[in-house]
């Protein structure tokens, strides 16, 4: 493997693919759903909205992570959100 090479598998991994994450649909949902859980205040305001519907669920996200969360590189990230996954998880749990 050339130096070359190696950089370009390095650069590969840094965005994590969109395929099934950690039993979610994609990274961009699991992502969301994990900063929404983990942060206390977020998970406040997430069981006050409850339930969701998928215009709601889309809205609450876009509003909290206007930028995509953290570890997004953009608020392009968020197009990859499956809405509707969450609006089941949320309304489940």
């Amino acid at each position: 493997m050339s130096i070359i090479d190696a950089e370009d598998t390095e650069k590969a991994t840094d965005v994590p693919a969109t395929d099934t994450y950690n039993g979610w649909s994609n990274w961009e949902t699991w992502n969301v759903n994990l900063w929404i859980m983990n942060e206390e205040g977020l998970y406040y305001e997430l069981v006050l909205r409850l339930p969701f519907t998928l215009e709601t669920a889309r809205d609450f996200v876009k509003e909290t992570f206007p930028n995509g969360t953290p570890d997004m590189p953009g608020a392009g990230g968020l197009v990859n959100v499956d809405y509707q996954e969450l609006v089941s998880a949320w309304n489940e749990g």
